[in-house]
């Protein structure tokens, strides 16, 4: 299938992101004055973002599995005083 959408340059997306973000632009006029889809400059926005901070959706990740991890324990520990096994106390909170 053959993409037929509009391609910009990178200096043209910088400039937008720019405009946004140091201007306090709204998405829509943006979209009114240079004819771009304000989808498009939200895009935009979140990848400059994600350039800028490369390390921070591999934290929120870590972050997500270390509670998960520390919920399983607490329920491990749980099942242990109580003489449950372990999986039937996680089971039970479906962890």
């Amino acid at each position: 299938m053959k993409n037929t959408g509009k391609r910009y340059n990178e200096e043209f997306k910088t400039d937008i992101t720019r405009m946004v973000r140091e201007e306090k632009r709204p998405v829509s006029s943006i979209e009114k004055d240079f004819g771009v889809n304000n989808q498009t400059v939200r895009n935009w926005l979140k990848e400059s973002k994600d350039k800028q901070y490369p390390d921070k959706k591999r934290k929120v990740a870590l972050n997500a599995r270390l509670r998960r991890c520390v919920i399983f324990w607490m329920y491990q520990e749980v099942a242990f005083m109580t003489g449950m096994e372990g999986d039937q106390a996680c089971e039970k909170r479906q962890i």
